[in-house]
């Protein structure tokens, strides 16, 4: 029993070595696409060249746009990006007006800063900010932009600890830019065919 104990206590040490801080917090549905950690995350980068760090140029579109595609394929917990689908080869640009966000920092959360867009026909999209400690494996300029959109967040809204774990509510006119992601559909905000804007790059605040 006490060397199943002292195995069990290695193997714990050593995963917080491994991954300090994120072990336990961070997220693992398609987790890598969402951080944009995955071998495919080349497609975001001008001519397909993670070395460049020249992102392409974000797309303009709208909330309809984005819930009016097509789902590429079944989602599970390891699909990786779909490159053959728009919706995860583009960084896209969107306005819209947030009307709640929160800090899923609980027990079952990934500690993601979840925010709720609507347009001006009541369509609804999800659009998240993961945590800066989450993203060792995201390669730069992404992990600065991610970063920064997270601190931006926390300025407009005076820092995440009001809205931890519970929805804040607001009516705000944002300029979101970021990738598109597919989710499965999990909550009331959820775009029918579960995209999201997962990672958020950049967030502007426009009243």
């Amino acid at each position: 029993m006490k060397s199943i104990r002292r195995f069990s206590l290695l193997t714990i040490l050593g995963l917080l070595l491994a991954f300090p801080g994120t072990v336990f917090l961070c997220g693992t549905e398609r987790w890598n696409v969402k951080v944009c950690s995955d071998p495919q995350v080349k497609v975001l980068f001008q001519n397909n060249s993670v070395a460049s760090h020249q992102l392409k140029a974000p797309v303009p579109t709208t909330i309809n746009n984005l819930v009016s595609m097509t789902v590429p394929g079944p989602l599970a917990l390891h699909t990786p990006r779909f490159v053959n689908s728009q919706a995860e080869t583009n960084i896209w640009e969107i306005d819209g007006t947030l009307i709640e966000y929160k800090w899923e920092n609980g027990a079952t959360g990934d500690d993601d800063y979840h925010l709720v867009v609507r347009d001006n026909n009541g369509k609804t999209l999800v659009a998240e900010i993961p945590r800066q400690s989450c993203l060792s494996a995201t390669p730069q300029p992404l992990r600065n932009l991610i970063a920064q959109a997270r601190v931006d967040l926390d300025t407009k809204f005076s820092g995440s600890g009001q809205a931890a774990g519970a929805f804040r509510f607001t009516n705000t006119q944002v300029k979101i830019t970021g990738q598109g992601f597919f989710d499965r559909p999990h909550a009331s905000a959820s775009a029918p065919n579960g995209i999201e804007i997962h990672p958020i790059l950049k967030i502007q605040f426009l009243n």
